[in-house]
């Protein structure tokens, strides 16, 4: 629950880097993914 199914494994796009805010939507280097989008790390 709270997941999305995205190939072979469940993820959050809310805060998963490699899958932020949909499958496949990778964040660039230096980024994190913060409620569904990339936003610059601090």
């Amino acid at each position: 629950m709270g997941q999305t199914r995205c190939g072979d494994a469940c993820v959050n796009t809310i805060t998963d880097r490699m899958n932020c805010g949909g499958c496949g939507n990778v964040c660039a280097e230096g980024q994190s993914c913060l409620g569904g989008m990339c936003r610059a790390a601090m």
